[in-house]
């Protein structure tokens, strides 16, 4: 078997440009394809780790926050260990819960979900808002996508999802009652009347 000492040159050379690398999504492909080359020409698995390290150390101290260059040299070894086995699980280096976790928080209302629910929310029930999520969740008000995804469980409250609440805040909401029940409102504005044009500028993320 190979020492470290005399692992082929090309895995320094190709490794020779890391600090240009603009990720380390990029840096960790680029080890672990230099890391399986170098399995299969036969050299020692333990070998090819130091040698990566050694050199990723070197190029990139910022991928390991130790100021310790045996403690760094050690946490980069186990780091490669662990890109290899997530590419040979997974067929990528990248770490795919960050994006399960992201189909499960849902995403972001829609504009076509928004409009009913600012409605709701403000001219309805006056910045509640798990009534004004019942009220749009009960009478489907909301895309059939998004009551697909909540739909109404027997016996269980309906309240407004956690990850719903965070897109309007506490501040946000008490803005936009300023704004559409503003002091002598009813005088001033005649008929009763939709203010769509505040709608729409939080819509558009104006209101701050």
């Amino acid at each position: 078997m190979t020492s470290p000492s005399k692992i082929p040159p090309l895995v320094f050379e190709s490794l020779a440009e890391l600090s240009a690398l603009s990720s380390h999504e990029k840096l960790w492909r680029l080890a672990v394809a230099e890391y399986q080359a170098k399995i299969l020409d036969g050299h020692k698995p333990s070998d090819v780790v130091r040698g990566l390290a050694n050199c990723i150390s070197k190029s990139v101290p910022g991928v390991c926050n130790s100021t310790d260059a045996s403690k760094r040299q050690i946490a980069i070894e186990r780091q490669i260990y662990r890109k290899v086995k997530r590419a040979a699980e997974n067929g990528d280096v990248l770490d795919l819960r960050r994006e399960a976790n992201k189909k499960k928080r849902g995403a972001e209302l829609s504009r076509e979900d928004r409009k009913p629910f600012l409605h709701s929310l403000i001219y309805r029930h006056y910045g509640d808002l798990d009534t004004a999520w019942r009220e749009c969740i009960q009478q489907k008000k909301f895309s059939q996508d998004l009551l697909n995804r909540y739909p109404i469980k027997p016996r269980c409250r309906v309240r407004c999802p956690r990850v719903m609440r965070r897109q309007f805040p506490s501040k946000l909401v008490q803005r936009m009652l300023d704004l559409a029940h503003r002091p002598r409102k009813a005088k001033q504005s005649g008929p009763y009347m939709v203010n769509q044009a505040l709608i729409d500028a939080v819509d558009q993320d104006r209101i701050i």
